[in-house]
């Protein structure tokens, strides 16, 4: 049986072994398509990583999109699109693109409704290189959690009760407060609302009905449940166009993922498992 051994290398090079902890520890960055930007160069692809963690352009694109100064935002998730390529981070610069063409053509409810995503994201990145740079695993790294924040072994807790709440983003809308996003889930497994949709439906009173999922297409996105928020947005449309025919077609499908929503995060504040 053939040995397998890690390859020669030279200094300036990433070794298999390296490359295999690499993607241990940061899943959301290709360190060979990073490296094809840093010419070949572990030291060069090491520093554009410790300057990609820095939060204080995060920070500077957050205070963008709450001035709503949608140039500022442009120039900045532009910039952001860049350096994440430059460093693998595909996915997030993929975000980016789609949030630059949203600004330039000041197509503000594309933003609001993406803008939570493309955080939620950078930040992920930013940890895990972070992580890796430290040369700890995820289980190793020490936690430091205040009052008002979830745990890293709540989030994952939270994620099993709840597959369809993305509470990343959730807490993006809930100024990163465990408090207010409970409330705020607490409040979203009130059926009443679904009762008053249904009666809508029901009494094919489509003005209400418009009202009634424009409103839940916000207050879902707002607690992270994307699916649900999609859903709610298409029938809005077809609410607001008379489109009676998709409206029958896709209601069903609404109210059933709104009722698996709603139980998920009921199964979650009841502390249950299953």
């Amino acid at each position: 049986v053939e040995e397998i051994v890690d390859e020669p290398v030279g200094e300036d090079e990433f070794s298999r072994s390296e490359k295999e902890k690499f993607s241990e520890a940061c899943p959301d960055v290709n360190l060979e398509v990073g490296l094809q930007y840093c010419m070949n160069s572990k030291e060069f692809m090491i520093q554009m990583l410790t300057t990609f963690t820095d939060a204080a352009k995060a920070d500077k694109l957050q205070e963008k999109f709450e001035a709503q100064d949608w140039k500022g935002y442009q120039i900045l998730v532009h910039a952001l699109k860049s350096t994440s390529l430059s460093i693998g981070a595909e996915k997030l610069s993929e975000l980016a693109k789609k949030l630059e063409v949203a600004a330039k053509n000041k197509a503000v409810e594309e933003i609001l409704a993406n803008h939570a995503g493309l955080m939620s994201n950078y930040a992920k990145v930013r940890e895990e290189i972070a992580r890796w740079l430290s040369g700890d695993t995820p289980e190793e790294i020490p936690e430091v959690v205040g009052e008002d924040e979830f745990s890293r072994s709540e989030k994952k807790k939270f994620s099993e009760a709840c597959p369809d709440v993305n509470l990343e983003v959730g807490l993006q809308y809930c100024m990163n407060s465990k408090e207010f996003m409970i409330q705020m889930l607490t409040t979203f497994t009130d059926a009443a609302k679904a009762d008053k949709i249904q009666e809508k439906f029901d009494t094919q009173d489509w003005k209400g009905y418009q009202i009634l999922v424009h409103a839940l297409k916000s207050t879902s996105l707002s607690i992270g449940a994307e699916k649900l928020s999609e859903l709610a947005k298409k029938l809005e449309v077809a609410a607001k166009n008379k489109a009676v025919e998709e409206i029958l077609a896709n209601h069903a499908g609404l109210m059933s993922n709104y009722a698996k929503v709603r139980e998920e995060i009921a199964r979650y504040l009841s502390g249950a498992s299953t």
